[in-house]
């Protein structure tokens, strides 16, 4: 089994509420003050609950949801973006670690419930398609699919003029995984 890939978002796990922004001014350092509010997150999160549990879907708010896939395994899936820091990896040149970064967050968050990643599928959407950050993106991504033993097995490029400004750029992705069902890591077990 591969090793667990420890990243960002791990590490905001590990730590709590982590705080954001320069490290030289704490007051500006809060999701609040970045312009994220986990309240609103969280609300959301109840908002919807009622929706999707009328699906017949249970576990809503994880890292991953959770379905059957048998009387033994579940499938565990997860859909995440880079978000913000797309912007920073543009003005920085370094669009490979923005792939790598989302790759890997999905990854993880499907390792959270204890399930084997299987595929990611990513999806790409700008303005204008520009093919070298496109590249880029993907083969980050694919580097750390390889690592992690999660076949990359297709996605989607969507060029959307009008939708997006001129050179905005969005990269996102789905994980899927298998767990067995006495393997689920979901807290239950904490005592």
């Amino acid at each position: 089994m591969p090793r667990p890939l420890r990243t960002a978002r791990a590490e905001r796990a590990s730590h709590g509420d982590r705080r954001l922004g320069s490290l030289s001014d704490e007051s500006t350092r809060t999701y609040d003050a970045s312009g994220v509010s986990l309240e609103t997150a969280n609300a959301v999160v109840e908002r919807l609950r009622s929706a999707v549990a009328s699906t017949g879907a249970s576990g809503f708010g994880h890292f991953a949801g959770l379905y059957p896939l048998d009387d033994r395994r579940l499938l565990a899936a997860t859909t995440d973006s880079v978000g913000s820091k797309l912007l920073l990896h543009r003005r920085a040149g370094t669009l490979r670690w923005g792939g790598m970064d989302l790759a890997a967050h999905c990854i993880d968050d499907v390792l959270c419930s204890g399930a084997e990643p299987l595929f990611l599928l990513d999806y790409v959407a700008a303005n204008r398609i520009d093919l070298e950050q496109v590249a880029e993106l993907v083969e980050g991504a694919a580097e750390v699919c390889r690592a992690a033993g999660c076949a990359l097995i297709g996605g989607e490029t969507a060029e959307l003029p009008g939708v997006y400004r001129e050179d905005e750029l969005d990269f996102a992705a789905t994980c899927v995984g298998v767990v067995d069902q006495e393997d689920v890591i979901d807290g239950s077990r904490v005592q």
